[in-house]
């Protein structure tokens, strides 16, 4: 089964990015009302950005895994790229709607941290 790609560009720098998801919080930032909940392992360097690996799971089973990449945009900000690889039955669409809507949670607090510092 094919993955499920997305990327997302934040105006926060890539560093930043990656210490949210370091963070105590990072766990529940991708949590939605669709039952869905994720463990996000710490970001490791990779190169001149960062990479961390993702599982998503629906009541208790594990419904996808995959990777992201954090990387300097080309000019300012960061370039999040996130490839899940789903289970068989597993709910595509609802999927990828989730992973929209994920990152857009990233870009927007990463946002709001490099506002405040």
């Amino acid at each position: 089964m094919a993955a499920i790609q997305a990327t997302r560009s934040a105006a926060a720098d890539p560093a930043s990015v990656a210490l949210l998801l370091a963070g105590p919080m990072a766990n529940g930032m991708f949590s939605d009302d669709s039952g869905l909940q994720v463990e996000v392992a710490p970001p490791d360097r990779a190169g001149i950005g960062f990479g961390t690996s993702l599982t998503v799971r629906s009541d208790d089973a594990v419904v996808a895994w995959g990777s992201m990449t954090i990387q300097p945009a080309a000019g300012v900000g960061t370039t999040m790229s996130v490839a899940l690889q789903p289970v068989d039955g597993a709910d595509r669409v609802a999927l990828q709607r989730w992973l929209t809507r994920a990152l857009s949670q990233l870009a927007a607090a990463a946002l709001a941290r490099a506002s405040a510092a």
